[in-house]
C-alpha cells in the first residue's frame, strides 16, 4: 500500500466525504486497511509528509473512531464488531462503486456533450464570423455602388445639360432656317410679277418701256406700257454680256404669258426680236432670288447633260431633253425633281 494518488490507480469514492477520488479532487489520499476504502488526505487527519508512515495500519473513521493513530495496532481487525462493520462497508462500497462508474459515464457523456456544445459554438463562431465580414463586404460594395451611382448622375446630368444645350442650339439654328425660308419666301413672293431677260443689247438713251411691248409680241403677247410698273437694268458678273433687264408687271398672268410664250420658241435669238441688233442668245426667265439662283446653277451643273432646266414661281424645274412634250417636273435618279428654296 502506497500513499498518495498514482496515475494509474481507479478512481473510487472517499470513505468519509463519499466525494471521488480523481486527479482532479485531490492529488493525495490514502487506503484503509480494515476496509479498503480510499480516504482523502484532508479527510483522514492525517498531514501529508505522513501518509507513508501511516499507510500500514490506517483505518479510517467509518471503521470505528480510534483515538489515536499511534494507539491503533492491526490487533483490533479481528474482532466480531469491526467484521461486522467490514461486510457493511464491503457492500456501501461495492454501491458506491457503482454509483461512480454511473457518475464517471454520466460525467463522461457530460463532457463529450460538453465538446460537441464547444464544437457547435465554434462553427456558429465561424459562421458569425465569415457573415460578418461578409456583411462588411456588402457594406464596402454599398459604398463603392454609391460611388458609382453619384458619379452616373453627374455624367449624366452633365450629358443632360449638353443635350439641352444642343438641342436649343438646334432649335435656334432650326428657327433661323425657318425665319430665313419666310424670308426668301416672302422675297419670292414680291418678286412673282418680275420677268428678268437676259441677251437684249444696251443702247445710249434707250427706252426700256418701248423695248418691252416688242419683245412681249415676239411671245406671243400683248403688253401695254400702262402694264410695266417698273423696269431698269442690273449689274451682271459677265462683264462682256449685256446687262439683264429686270420689268415688274402689273399681273403675273402677263408675266407667264411672256415667260411661256418665250418656252414655246426655244432658241431665241436678239436679232430676232430686234433686226439691227447683233446675234446673241436671249433668256426670259422668273426674276429668281440669289437663293434659287444658286439652286439652278446647281441643277444645271448636275442635270444638263440630261435635262432642260428651267424655272417657274420661285421653283426648279427639269425635262428630258428628248421630251418635248408639256413642262413638268421629271424624275431623276437622285429623287424628286422640283426643287424649293431651303
Amino acid at each position: 500500500m502506497e500513499g498518495g494518488a498514482r496515475e494509474d490507480m481507479p478512481v473510487y469514492l472517499c470513505s468519509v466525504c463519499k466525494f471521488a477520488i480523481t486527479k482532479k479532487r485531490g492529488s493525495h489520499s490514502i487506503k484503509c486497511t480494515n476496509c479498503q476504502f480510499w480516504v482523502h488526505q484532508t479527510c483522514s487527519g492525517l498531514k501529508v509528509k505522513d501518509l507513508q508512515t501511516a499507510s500500514e495500519n490506517f483505518v479510517c473513521t467509518s471503521c470505528g473512531p480510534i483515538t489515536s493513530q499511534q494507539d491503533y495496532t492491526p490487533s483490533s481487525m479481528g474482532t466480531p464488531a469491526c467484521n461486522e462493520q467490514s461486510d457493511l462497508s464491503r457492500q456501501i462500497s461495492a454501491l458506491s462503486g457503482s454509483l461512480t462508474a454511473s457518475l464517471i459515464e454520466v460525467q463522461t457523456k457530460l463532457e463529450a456533450k460538453l465538446d460537441s456544445i464547444d464544437l457547435k459554438n465554434s462553427a456558429i463562431s465561424d459562421q458569425l464570423n465569415k457573415f460578418e465580414r461578409m456583411v462588411a463586404d456588402l457594406k464596402r460594395d454599398n459604398i463603392l455602388i454609391h460611388e458609382r451611382i453619384d458619379k452616373m448622375e453627374t455624367d449624366t446630368s452633365s450629358r443632360l445639360e449638353k443635350v439641352e444645350q444642343k438641342l436649343q442650339q438646334e432649335n435656334a439654328l432650326e428657327k433661323y432656317r425657318s425665319l430665313q425660308a419666310k424670308v426668301q419666301d416672302l422675297e419670292a413672293y414680291s418678286r412673282k410679277c418680275n420677268l428678268e431677260i437676259t441677251g437684249i443689247y444696251e443702247y445710249p438713251n434707250e427706252d426700256l418701256k418701248e423695248i418691252l411691248p416688242v419683245i412681249a409680241q415676239f411671245c406671243g403677247v400683248e403688253l401695254s406700257q400702262g402694264e410695266i410698273l417698273a423696269v431698269h437694268r442690273v449689274d451682271s458678273f459677265r462683264i462682256e454680256a449685256p446687262r439683264p433687264i429686270i420689268v415688274k408687271l402689273l399681273k403675273a398672268e402677263t408675266k407667264r404669258a411672256i415667260r411661256n410664250g418665250s418656252w414655246k420658241k426655244r432658241n431665241i435669238n436678239a436679232q430676232q426680236i430686234f433686226p439691227n441688233m447683233p446675234q446673241c442668245p436671249v433668256y426670259i426667265s422668273d426674276h429668281l432670288t440669289p437663293t434659287m439662283k444658286k439652286l439652278r446653277g446647281m441643277a444645271k451643273a448636275q442635270l444638263s447633260e440630261w435635262y432642260l432646266i428651267k424655272t417657274q414661281e420661285g421653283k426648279v424645274y427639269a425635262q428630258p431633253k428628248a421630251d418635248g412634250g408639256a413642262e413638268r417636273g421629271a424624275n431623276v435618279p437622285e429623287g424628286n425633281l422640283r426643287w424649293r428654296p431651303f
